[in-house]
């Protein structure tokens, strides 16, 4: 068991990325995996990983270095030319916002390799500051990905973001000729512990033919995978979605169109930070995602 307790250095900063800083030795699947058996302690708590420490904070970490795989070396330091570019869309002092490409997931995982995450990247090209995600889109969903500078930034944008106080649009591409040209989706969903949540999606058609409707959609809760679930359970399912999808018209959907993207764009986030401080940031479409609606609907400009 180590215990150790949380200086000024290590303030602001999140759980899972302190334990990857100071047990190198101990691989991303490593760590996860003494996460979710409740190994790490804080202040006598069980965690996940995204708690964010503050100065003072009692951290115990229990874990046997038998039962699991010790990295025969630290990882290598990334030479600066080998850091991966990030397509930045929005920064300030407090926060940062990038459009992320469809394929990138934003945090690690056990079958992501160290490095290739959102997060990763982002304390790469921001080495002066302790990013943090500010929220997650889906690996496979392009578009606007917001990051805090640091803890203390997070703590006061968090209440904001999660609140009706901020405006987060979505553009969608799916099967079928939506009827209604605008739309509200009321349905709850239901969560890892089957617990059934309010979830609230709003949409508009941009474009639509026999076959196809491209839409805007604006949710205002933030259920997991919500527009993924809420146009499957009214059928009109996102193309690409390899869940909750239509898998046999996707599966010609890549035959005809060579593309198998998951057709989910996070376009834009709208909120205040105070009466005299709004930030708007928005993500244009992917080439792919725009090459593909010109060819369905005839036209350009999308």
């Amino acid at each position: 068991m180590e215990i150790i307790i949380i200086s000024e250095e290590f303030d602001g900063m999140q759980l899972k990325k302190f334990v990857r800083k100071n047990f190198p030795q101990i691989p991303l699947s490593g760590i996860f995996k003494i996460l979710r058996l409740g190994k790490i302690k804080k202040n006598g708590k069980k965690t996940t990983g995204n708690e964010v420490l503050k100065f003072g904070d009692e951290i115990k970490i229990f874990f046997d270095p038998g039962k699991i795989e010790i990295r025969k070396k630290s990882p290598p330091v990334l030479n600066q030319q080998k850091i991966k570019k990030l397509d930045i869309i929005f920064e300030n002092e407090k926060i940062f916002a990038i459009n992320k490409p469809a394929g990138m997931p934003a945090q690690p995982g056990s079958k992501i390799k160290i490095g290739e995450s959102a997060i990763e990247i982002a304390e790469q090209n921001f080495p002066q500051n302790t990013p943090h995600l500010v929220h997650r889109i889906d690996r496979e969903t392009s578009g606007v990905l917001l990051f805090a500078k640091n803890g203390g930034e997070l703590r006061k944008i968090i209440p904001i973001f999660s609140s009706e106080k901020i405006s987060k649009k979505y553009l969608a591409l799916v099967f079928g000729n939506v009827s209604k040209n605008f739309g509200k989706i009321e349905k709850a969903l239901s969560d890892e512990k089957k617990i059934f949540r309010e979830a609230k999606t709003q949409f508009q058609v941009l474009q639509k033919n026999s076959e196809f409707s491209f839409l805007e959609v604006e949710i205002f809760t933030g259920r997991k995978h919500q527009i993924r679930r809420h146009f499957s359970e009214i059928g009109y399912p996102v193309i690409g979605d390899k869940k909750y999808g239509n898998f046999k018209k996707n599966r010609d959907f890549t035959k005809k169109y060579r593309t198998d993207r998951h057709f989910l764009h996070a376009a834009s986030l709208q909120f205040c930070f105070s009466k005299s401080e709004k930030c708007d940031i928005f993500a244009p479409l992917p080439k792919n995602f725009r090459k593909i609606l010109e060819k369905i609907f005839g036209q350009s400009g999308f």
